[in-house]
Order: C-alpha cells, then sequence, then structure tokens
C-alpha cells in the first residue's frame, strides 16, 4: 500500500491535532506539485497547517520540509509551489488578505525558507528566476530577475502584463506583452510587446495598433504576436518584422502561440494547449511539435528529456498516482543525470555526461564538469594528458593515471589517481574544490555533495 489517511482512530486524530507539524502525513488536500525527476514535491494543508513535502518516485518515503500554523485558523491559504531548481523550491502564496503572503525561497538541504519578493509568477531560466509580480492592476505588474538563491534582483519591466502566459523565453531573448497608455476620448490602456536581453538591455518596443479601446494580448512567437479584442472576440497577428497586423481565423491560432514551459538540458520546452479545439495539449521544442496529449490537467516539468504531467482522464486516489513520466526521446539512449551521488554547487544540483562515483570513500567526478561549474578554465593537453585548471591566482595541474596534483607548481599526492571512464577524466571532487578555495559539505543520508564558493 503507497499512502495512508489519518482517518479512522480518534485517538490518532487527537494527537495529529496536538502535533501538527511534527506528523508526517502523507496524502491530504493537495495543492500543488512539482519534480525534480528525482523526488516529487507537493503541498497540502490539514485544517490549520500548511505543509511542504518530499517523497520518492514511488511514493513510499515521505519528509515533510516545512509546515506552518497559519493564524486564522482553518481558512486555505496554502502556498503553491511554483517552480523548483536544484536545491530550492519557489513557493507563493497569493493571498493578500494574510500577513503571510509572498514568494518563498525553500532551501530542500538545510530547509532554510526565506522570503523573496511580493506573491509572483515564477519562470526558471538560464540559471536565472524571473517573477512577474501579482500586483491586483492589470495595467502593469513589476517583472524582475533575481539569481537562484534570491539575490542580484534586475528589474525587466515596471508595466509588464501576465496576459498569454507570461514571458517568452527563446535563447537569449525575452518577449512580454507591457502596457501603455494612450489618450483617446478617454484614458485607454494599450499593448506593446517588448523584446529584449535576458537582463533587460537591449529593450525593442513593438507598439500594437489599436484595433478597439480593448484587446487582449494572447501570446507569442518569436515572430509573432497574437491580441483578441473584447467586444467582437476577433483575433490578430502582429508581424514583428514588419509591424503589420492582420486579422486571422481561431483555427489559424495554432502553432502561433506559445507557452514558455522548461528549461532542460540547454533546451527550451514551450506549451501549446487547447491545440486543435479538442483540449489537447502538445509540447514542443526546436519548432518540433515532441508530443501530443490529451487530458493533462497539470503539466510539471521536463527533467533529463522526460516529460512529466498530471493525467485528468481518470479518478486518483491521489494527485500522486495520476503523476506520468513519457520520456521525449525514445531512440536514443537515454542516460539518466541523477547518480546514487548527488552533487549540489552554489544550490544548483549538476549534470554529468558521466555521473559521479565513490571509490575508496572518495568522489570521483567528471573533471571538466566541475572545474567549469567551480568557475574555473580548464585545457586538456592531449599528448601529455595534463589538465590545467585557472582560478584567479590558483593554477591546478593533474595528469590522468597520476595521484600527484601541482597547486601553483608545489606537489601534494591525490587519495585517489585521475582515472578515465568511459573516455571522461574523473578526477576527486574534494580535494579540487577545496583547492579552488570552496568549501565542501558531504550528507550521507541524502549521499548529496553541497559545495559553495
Amino acid at each position: 500500500m503507497k499512502k495512508f489517511r489519518i482517518a479512522i482512530l480518534p485517538v490518532f486524530l487527537l494527537i495529529y491535532v496536538l502535533l501538527g507539524s511534527f506528523l508526517v502525513y502523507a496524502d491530504g488536500d493537495i495543492t500543488s506539485v512539482a519534480t525534480d525527476g528525482k523526488y516529487i514535491y507537493y503541498t497540502s494543508y490539514h485544517g490549520p497547517y500548511d505543509n511542504i513535502y518530499k517523497t520518492d518516485m514511488e511514493y513510499e518515503n515521505f519528509e515533510n520540509l516545512y509546515s506552518t500554523f497559519h493564524e486564522s485558523g482553518y481558512e486555505y491559504i496554502t502556498p503553491q509551489i511554483v517552480g523548483i531548481k536544484g536545491d530550492y523550491i519557489y513557493i507563493t502564496t497569493p493571498n493578500y488578505e494574510f500577513t503571510n503572503y509572498g514568494t518563498y525561497i525553500l532551501n530542500i538541504s538545510t530547509g532554510d525558507i526565506k522570503y523573496l519578493c511580493e506573491p509572483a509568477e515564477v519562470y526558471i531560466y538560464k540559471d536565472y528566476i524571473y517573477c512577474l509580480f501579482y500586483t491586483g492592476d492589470y495595467s502593469g505588474m513589476p517583472l524582475r530577475r533575481f539569481n537562484l538563491d534570491g539575490s542580484g534582483m534586475v528589474t525587466i519591466s515596471e508595466n509588464a502584463l501576465g496576459q498569454g502566459g507570461g514571458p517568452l523565453f527563446e535563447d537569449d531573448t525575452i518577449i512580454f506583452p507591457e502596457a501603455y497608455w494612450e489618450h483617446i476620448g478617454e484614458t485607454t490602456c494599450y499593448h506593446s510587446v517588448v523584446k529584449c536581453n535576458l537582463d533587460g538591455s537591449n529593450r525593442k518596443v513593438y507598439e500594437i495598433p489599436a484595433i478597439e479601446p480593448s484587446t487582449q494580448y494572447m501570446g507569442a512567437t518569436d515572430r509573432y504576436a497574437i491580441v483578441r479584442t473584447y467586444e467582437d472576440q476577433k483575433y490578430y497577428m502582429f508581424t514583428f518584422e514588419d509591424c503589420s497586423i492582420k486579422e486571422i481565423f481561431p483555427s489559424e491560432l495554432e502553432g502561433y502561440v506559445w507557452y514558455y514551459f522548461a528549461e532542460d538540458n540547454g533546451k527550451t520546452y514551450y506549451l501549446q494547449s487547447n491545440a486543435g479545439g479538442d483540449g489537447a495539449t502538445e509540447l514542443l521544442c526546436d519548432n518540433k511539435i515532441l508530443t501530443r496529449v490529451s487530458g493533462i490537467s497539470i503539466a510539471i516539468n521536463v527533467v533529463d528529456g522526460c516529460f512529466y504531467y498530471f493525467d485528468g482522464t481518470e479518478e486518483y486516489y491521489s494527485i500522486l498516482d495520476g503523476i506520468k513520466c513519457l520520456n521525449l526521446y525514445p531512440d536514443k539512449e537515454k542516460k539518466s543525470k541523477y547518480s546514487e551521488i548527488d552533487i549540489v554547487v552554489n544550490g544548483v544540483s549538476l549534470q554529468f555526461d558521466e555521473n559521479p562515483y565513490i571509490t575508496n570513500s572518495t568522489t570521483m567526478v567528471p573533471m571538466r564538469a566541475i572545474f567549469e561549474a567551480l568557475g574555473a578554465d580548464v585545457t586538456y593537453d592531449t599528448d601529455t594528458k595534463i589538465i590545467t585548471a585557472h582560478k584567479g591566482t590558483a593554477v591546478i595541474k593533474l595528469q590522468t593515471g597520476s595521484d600527484i596534483v601541482y597547486i601553483n607548481n608545489v606537489p601534494t599526492k591525490l587519495p585517489i589517481p585521475v582515472e578515465n571512464k568511459n573516455g571522461h577524466t574523473m578526477i576527486p571532487l574534494r580535494f579540487v574544490s577545496e583547492a579552488l578555495g570552496a568549501e565542501v559539505t558531504w550528507n550521507g543520508e541524502s549521499k548529496s555533495v553541497f559545495i559553495n564558493y
């Protein structure tokens, strides 16, 4: 039996009420769900308690990552998971009636939670989080970028709109709608579409012609934007290249409206909902439709080439039972990015072409990937098989098959010689990380290595 419910014995219920957040209640009223391909994370509420849980993919082992008692009693204000990346979960509580509303970052490894900003939609792209704030004013909302840990805020726009699925990310460009104001009889809000770099620079603004006083931005691709008029419900396509606009029929919308969904292995994935008018959802990448699925209630994530979604075509005992995984590239050899060891650098779980392994109590990792993750420049001499890494004033030299490393020309013995595995040069993780000034922590229970610099 996968799960249980505390619903039979009155004494058990009494213990639950008394202990509240100390009990791991593995099911209940699940309100949001996310996955990193290794674990499933979800939020639920039980009376006055809001909880964030973690479970393995078999739904057998449950852990309560965070629990809080909301002062308003049994009112529903459960946080929603709006993103996950590496060691961080992003949560928002979009209810202005309560004092604890806002967007928060939960550190999975430490359990620490901190306030990031006001309630926001969260989009994760290229190791940044983009937050589109809920302001209650649909004439413009702040769009801001943060580092994964919540530092380094950059304002992209003060007047972005949350219509059309939010910002669209394409390579190194963001496309999103903005509000602008004109005075025609009465002051009226119209839409423009902005293309800019990921940091908000190099802005190019396309003002969509005023078809009627009220139009709604529906979405875009990298070439078009689609708007709809409120009064007569007509659709128009605005072309960025020549700023032309023309009416199109709803049946023509297919292929013109994308919604940014996820980034995985350097690929950007988009959703197109209600494709063909039959309620199906299409997943696109590289201008190709990868799959078409009917009955999706929640599109969850793309992780290591697998599309995770909730199948809404059947009834399930729990939402967790409805989570499906679809391999998007079945003709290719699928190698999981997860090994028994999880390497986390500055909060980001790393992906390797060759999985890390432990030998003689030493964790070995691919040379180039770990050096670059630590911010070092690395070269490899194929003739001498000498690896050279530079970071600041530190220079490290290693050689395949040797257990001697030179740090600023000073020889030191490695715990394990540099090895070659399946064409990948493997080096001792802790030694080289600390040699570059990083702090290394090992969690034996989760088999995770946390590196910070």
